[in-house]
């Protein structure tokens, strides 16, 4: 029997079942993360799932257990234990009929690096280490992602996802993401060179930025993130987590609300602003200091 309400009660946390914002299943109480006096954070205790229907945090339990109980995730797992409550991560389920195996390399990619795709890297500052680093490949000059390196994406060692870049200068659409449909897990439950962080975490939005900064940065593919993505850092458990998004106001403004709620499961969060219109653009000569002062490189 889940014991949602006993573990309420023994925590000392105020809630309702009943009342017209209270619907069946649902258990109401006060949002731990806006800080807003009226109980409306919901739990459903079939998905055990909650929602704060002001400001609109969302997730599993464990990761509200973990705000309230002011302890890690394994203490939070052992706290549902406890209480007969079992998570299964939304990251980790596998659409109905699939398992959860290792894609393969696309048959239309080629094992070697052709001299344009080498040449369009180091004009953008990168040295051809990049490509055996990142397993990078390119897809031959014909069909739908002719002229596009291919950039698989890993986790534990596993290739579940990938995405595209196109080399043609001007190109309206630099990226060409694998469909979901045809990926091990879709792109959004998913950061970049994830396998390559140990203590020190850099978030940044793309995966050129991950290739300047290198092993310790891991990429959102863009400015927005999910509670999957936030699941994965949680996962990771780093010491230390710098949030790196590009140099202009949007995304100065993401990169704090993304620290913000950091904030609240891992201890030292801090925003990075710098002075260049983004990391992939930062000059080779200055990411050995940078690495240094960040304690990536100790």
């Amino acid at each position: 029997m889940l014991d949602i309400e006993k573990m309420f009660d023994d925590y000392q946390v105020d809630y309702t079942t009943k009342g017209k914002n209270t619907t069946k299943n649902w258990i109401e109480i006060q949002c731990v993360f806006c800080g807003d006096p009226s109980m409306h954070l919901g739990i459903n205790r079939q998905s055990l799932k909650y929602k704060c229907w002001r400001c609109g945090v969302k997730g599993h339990l464990q990761y509200l257990i973990m705000k309230f109980a002011h302890c890690n995730k394994q203490k939070a797992i052992e706290i549902l234990d406890q209480y007969n409550i079992s998570i299964i991560p939304e990251n980790l389920i596998t659409p109905p009929g699939r398992e959860l195996t290792e894609m393969v390399f696309p048959l239309d990619t080629l094992e070697y690096f052709p001299e344009e795709y080498t040449s369009y890297l180091i004009s953008r500052g990168f040295s051809r280490d990049i490509i055996p680093r990142y397993s990078l490949r390119a897809y031959k000059t014909y069909g739908f992602f002719a002229f596009r390196i291919f950039i698989p994406i890993f986790l534990n060692k596993k290739l579940v996802n990938f995405t595209t870049r196109s080399i043609i200068p001007n190109e309206p659409r630099r990226y060409i993401n694998c469909p979901n449909e045809e990926a091990a897990i879709s792109l959004k439950n998913l950061l970049y060179n994830i396998d390559r962080v140990e203590d020190v975490m850099v978030i940044v939005e793309g995966v050129t930025d991950v290739w300047r900064i290198g092993d310790g940065a891991v990429a959102l593919f863009g400015m927005e993130y999910t509670h999957a993505q936030i699941s994965r850092v949680i996962e990771k458990n780093p010491t230390h987590v710098y949030v790196m998004f590009d140099n202009e106001h949007l995304a100065q403004t993401k990169a704090q609300k993304f620290a913000t709620t950091l904030a609240s499961f891992i201890q030292n969060v801090n925003v990075i602003e710098i002075e260049y219109p983004d990391p992939s653009e930062i000059p080779q000569s200055k990411i050995e200091n940078l690495r240094k002062e960040l304690g990536l490189d100790v």
